[in-house]
């Protein structure tokens, strides 16, 4: 499979973690784009929230947009431990 479509498939399945974390459509898309937001940095949200945490503050984001950032790094590692369980 490609890199391509192995990323589609992760960000698919995240993308119905959240939903299924009982989150609306529009906080769903918030995050996505908060995903976005730091891939666009070079931060890889995938690699877990104390490695974004200091990336974050060096970026010229507002505190809750960095608290956002951490969250979606959460929600990320939950959704690993789940699928790999």
């Amino acid at each position: 499979m490609t890199e391509r479509k192995d990323k589609k498939m992760v960000t698919d399945g995240f993308r119905e973690h959240l939903s299924n974390r009982g989150l609306k459509e529009t906080s769903v898309e918030d995050d996505i784009v908060r995903i976005k937001m730091m891939t666009s940095r070079y931060i890889d949200y995938t690699k877990g929230e104390d490695y974004a945490r200091e990336l974050l503050h060096k970026c010229d984001l507002s505190n809750s947009s960095v608290v956002s950032c951490l969250r979606v790094c959460r929600y990320y590692k939950e959704y690993l431990d789940q699928r790999n369980n």
